[in-house]
C-alpha cells in the first residue's frame, strides 16, 4: 500500500508532499519574479522546515478525520460491484 509522506527537513525528497511543494514553489517564483530564490543554507532550512510543518500538519489532520473520507462508492440500486481503498498517512 502506498504511504503519503511529509518529508523531513534534512532529506526533502520529491516524492513527500514537502518536496512536492517546495519544486512547485521554486518553479513558480522562478516563472513569476526575476531574481532567484535565496539559496543560503539558512534560507534553504527556513523554506524546507515551512513546507514539512504544513504537509506535516496536512497529513495529520486526514489521518485525524480519514474515517470522515469516504473511499466507497456504491452503486445505484445496488447493483454492480463496490469496492474500499484503505488510506495510511505517514506525518511523524
Amino acid at each position: 500500500m502506498a504511504k503519503l509522506r511529509a518529508g523531513t527537513v534534512s532529506n526533502l525528497q520529491t516524492d513527500t508532499l514537502a518536496g512536492a511543494m517546495d519544486a512547485e514553489f521554486v518553479a513558480l517564483w522562478a516563472s513569476l519574479k526575476d531574481t532567484g530564490l535565496p539559496t543560503d543554507t539558512r534560507s534553504v532550512e527556513d523554506r524546507r522546515l515551512m513546507f514539512v510543518a504544513i504537509a506535516r500538519g496536512m497529513l495529520r489532520y486526514l489521518h485525524d478525520h480519514r474515517d470522515d473520507i469516504e473511499t466507497t462508492e456504491e452503486q445505484a440500486g445496488g447493483s454492480g460491484t463496490s469496492h474500499d481503498h484503505q488510506l495510511e498517512f505517514d506525518w511523524e
